[in-house]
């Protein structure tokens, strides 16, 4: 076991630990092995088997065998959701994927996590959205997006709230003050101070 002194070591979780050695962070397996080097000013757990790491103030990604998969390099990070995580640098943010490769290169003022396999991204004040590959899919133009979520997404268009699908077709006319989430394919909208459930159709019932 491990048995080195001044050290410390945090809980168990899938047989690896943080280990704090020399005033930096690393991590150890149940067999006192230290698989990643104690280098780093903080750590966190791992996600999709990589770690997000601080090195000199700039963040990066560590395997479980202390590989570094993505460069501390960046201002900013998230942690990996479905293989992806969002990056900033210079105050942009970009996306790399778990294998390491920056899909996207920091550009963006805001980026959503990938939903429907889109993603929603923001730039001089104008949202779309990307798909996996980066390509931007889906043009900037709107002032507000939600994530897609079965295949539609609710957006803001010239103050006027609409519903898209995955290729950017208008399915609910953009008229209302504010549409709320689908549930089995109807959702609540408002416009003009009266409500009404409205379906992906673009069919509308006047509710009050």
């Amino acid at each position: 076991m491990f048995k080195e002194k001044n050290c410390k070591i945090g809980d168990y979780y899938e047989d690896v630990a943080p280990l704090f050695k020399n005033d930096k962070w690393g991590f150890i397996n149940k067999d006192g092995v230290e698989i990643v080097e104690a280098k780093y000013e903080k750590v966190h757990g791992f996600i999709d088997g990589l770690s997000a790491v601080v090195f000199n103030g700039k963040i990066g990604y560590v395997n479980r065998s202390g590989e570094e998969i993505v460069k501390p390099i960046y201002d900013d990070a998230t942690f990996f959701t479905n293989g992806f995580a969002n990056v900033k640098l210079n105050g942009k943010w970009g996306i790399v994927d778990i294998k390491g490769k920056e899909i996207v290169s920091p550009k963006y003022d805001e980026i959503y996590d990938f939903y429907d396999g889109l993603a929603g991204v923001k730039k001089e004040n104008k949202w779309g959205f990307i798909d996996e590959k980066g390509g931007e899919v889906i043009s900037l133009i709107y002032d507000k997006v939600r994530n897609f979520d079965k295949g539609v997404a609710r957006a803001q268009y010239k103050s006027s709230w609409g519903v898209i699908d995955l290729k950017g077709k208008e399915l609910v006319k953009f008229k209302y003050d504010y549409i709320h989430s689908f549930e089995d394919g109807e959702a609540k909208a408002f416009y003009e101070d009266s409500e009404f459930r409205i379906s992906l159709d673009g069919k509308e019932l006047f509710i009050n």
